[in-house]
């Protein structure tokens, strides 16, 4: 019986803050839902601290790095002065 209330309240809890929402969606690997969950924290001023630095941590962690973008930059480039050189090569 005691083992049934205690599933129960733990069921019942309040619905966890979007710092903790976000958090365990970033655990999991899923970063889209964990920047969906954690978009207006940090600017939240309502929310302690801790949260919003945590919220804008973790934002942080799962954006696009400069360095990714001018590498696939530089790929596309170097694709590109392939194709080229092969085009211009060909016998005619």
């Amino acid at each position: 019986m005691a083992k049934n209330k205690a599933k129960q309240k733990a069921k019942q809890k309040a619905p966890a803050a979007p710092a903790v929402q976000g958090l365990e969606a970033f655990q999991r690997g899923q970063y889209p839902q964990a920047k969906a969950e954690l978009g207006a924290v940090p600017q939240d001023n309502d929310r302690p601290e801790g949260e919003r630095k945590l919220a804008a941590d973790l934002l942080a962690a799962t954006g696009v790095e400069k360095g990714a973008r001018w590498t696939a930059l530089a790929c596309l480039a170097l694709y590109g002065i392939i194709v080229l050189v092969t085009i211009l090569k060909q016998p005619a």
